[in-house]
C-alpha cells in the first residue's frame, strides 16, 4: 500500500521546489534568510529538498489539509556583491489536497508557522483516523449513531455483518478456532471469527 508522503514525493516534490522559491523570494525572513530583502536576490536555487513528515488533517469530503515539514539546502546569489550563500532552514508549508478516486491534486502552498495543536480529524500516513485511547469511546459510539442506530436505541447486540454491510465493507467467514486460546467458546455466529 502507497503511503500518502509517497505519494507527496513521487507526484509532487518538483511543485514543492517551485512553490518554495517562489515564497524563499516573497519573503526570506520566514525561512531563516533575515538580513536579506527580497530584492537582493539574484538567484535562489534548491541544492536538495527532504520531506520530513506530513501532518494530515481530515478537512472536509475529498479535501485534506497538509503541514508539510521539509528540510532543505539551497544556495543564495546576491545581486549587489554577485556572492553567495548556503542556507539549510526546515520550513512548514500549509496547502489543501483535493483526493478521490479518480484524480488527486494539490493547492498552492504558504508559509505556516506549525504548532502541536490537537486537529479535530488527523489521519495517519495511509489516511487512517488517528483515535486516542480516550476518544475510542467517543468514536465507537458516533460510529454507531450513523450507520446502526437501533443497536444504542434498543441496547441490541452488535451484528458485525450488518455493521460491515453498512460500512460498505466484506465480512469474511472463517473457519471456527476453537483449538486457539481466546476462541473457546462459540459464539451465536457459527464459522465466524467473532467473540460476542
Amino acid at each position: 500500500m502507497l503511503s500518502f508522503k509517497r505519494l507527496i514525493e513521487d507526484n509532487y516534490k518538483h511543485e514543492i521546489e517551485t512553490q518554495i522559491i517562489l515564497l524563499l523570494k516573497e519573503n526570506p525572513r520566514k525561512f531563516g534568510l533575515a538580513y536579506y530583502n527580497r530584492s537582493d536576490f539574484k538567484e535562489i536555487e534548491l541544492i536538495n529538498l527532504v520531506i520530513a513528515r506530513i501532518f494530515i488533517n481530515d478537512y472536509k469530503p475529498n479535501e485534506l489539509e497538509l503541514i508539510i515539514q521539509v528540510r532543505m539546502t539551497g544556495l543564495v546569489t546576491v545581486e549587489a556583491d554577485d556572492w553567495w550563500e548556503h542556507f539549510t532552514p526546515w520550513a512548514n508549508l500549509h496547502a489543501f489536497f483535493k483526493i478521490d478516486e479518480e484524480r488527486h491534486e494539490m493547492g498552492t502552498l504558504s508559509y505556516s508557522r506549525y504548532k502541536k495543536t490537537n486537529t479535530p480529524y488527523p489521519l495517519d500516513d495511509y489516511l487512517v483516523p488517528v483515535i486516542s485511547r480516550e476518544q475510542r469511546e467517543d468514536t465507537a459510539e458516533r460510529l454507531l449513531e450513523i450507520y446502526y442506530k437501533e443497536v444504542l436505541e434498543d441496547e441490541l447486540a452488535l451484528d458485525p455483518e450488518v455493521l460491515c454491510s453498512r460500512l460498505n465493507l466484506e465480512f469474511l467467514p472463517l473457519p471456527w478456532m476453537n483449538k486457539i486460546v481466546g476462541f473457546a467458546d462459540k459464539s451465536i455466529f457459527e464459522n465466524r471469527l467473532y467473540q460476542p
